[in-house]
């Protein structure tokens, strides 16, 4: 039997353990004589309660624990014994989640919508023309079939899109061909630099048209990279002029995705084991050390 009031070693590993997985010990809560442990060799016999059993938190809707008192199995010679828990946990089984339709008129592309009857007027009217045609039409009153022909009607007079988002201006033809032609000038230095290296006539002259090739190559990566900054004010003044149009037409959806695409990416960070070298562990290692760990622990 361990006493009382001392405090063990790996108590404090204990607690750790059970905070950081999101632990319940299920046979703990209002248990009268929830004892684990009967020591016989003693009178009066000692009971106590060192077996627990640990579950994860809200990963199940209904939780029983007891013991089986009269289990008489594995009892020592005129020792102690443990009594068998159970435990009774219904699991929430994973329920597949069926793709919805999309709506075809959603939020965001009936706000253009309005906004495009409000700058062109006569698509009202033609709209109202085209649907008292069509109910013409009709011999026999349905109401399903009248939301259908009010669809099919808007899919012919009004064409809405999302605005599309504007391509970067560095990957235009001209800023491309530059960045082209100023590594052409780079590999041809590096050739000539080679052949004058080998040479046996002509040296002179191949050193010569390879420092040539180096001074317009350097040249160019000037051009580029002030190229290269003004063409991102330039995006960065497209990407705001976007979002304003985003925010007239009241598309808050797009709105937010151009936020996200932009944003500085945060890097995540992940947490990783090392030797007693220095040398990190592979996931593998760190799993075998984590289990040597808690195996002496016990």
């Amino acid at each position: 039997m361990l006493p009382s009031k001392k405090t063990q070693a790996d108590a404090d590993d204990l607690v750790d353990i059970v905070r950081d997985f999101s632990l319940l010990a299920a046979n703990t809560f209002g248990r009268k004589n929830s004892f684990t442990y009967i020591h016989e060799g003693f009178k009066p016999a000692r009971r106590t309660f060192i077996d627990y059993l640990f579950v994860r938190q809200h990963k199940h809707q209904l939780c029983k624990a007891g013991h089986l008192r009269d289990w008489q199995v594995a009892r020592w010679r005129a020792g102690g014994r443990h009594l068998p828990g159970w435990l009774h946990i219904s699991v929430r089984k994973f329920r597949a989640q069926q793709k919805t339709a999309k709506c075809e008129w959603p939020r965001w592309k009936c706000q253009l919508l309005s906004q495009a009857i409000k700058d062109h007027p006569h698509l009202a009217t033609e709209f109202e023309c085209q649907v008292r045609e069509s109910l013409q039409a009709v011999t026999e009153y349905q109401p399903k079939e009248f939301n259908k022909l009010l669809l099919e009607v808007g899919r012919r007079v009004f064409h809405v899109h999302r605005p599309h988002s504007l391509p970067p201006p560095w990957t235009g033809a001209e800023h491309v061909g530059g960045i082209k032609d100023m590594w052409s000038h780079y590999h041809s230095m590096r050739r000539l630099f080679s052949e004058a290296a080998t040479a046996t006539t002509g040296r002179m002259r191949l050193t010569i048209q390879a420092w040539q090739h180096r001074a317009q190559f350097l040249r160019m990566h000037r051009q580029v990279q002030k190229h290269s900054r003004k063409l991102r004010r330039v995006r960065l003044a497209q990407l705001l002029q976007e979002a304003d149009a985003h925010v007239r037409s009241g598309c808050s959806q797009a709105l937010f995705e151009l936020v996200r695409r932009v944003a500085p990416k945060q890097p995540r960070k992940r947490a990783q084991l090392r030797a007693r070298d220095g040398k990190l562990l592979t996931p593998a290692e760190e799993a075998r050390e984590l289990w040597e760990f808690w195996k002496s622990v016990n």
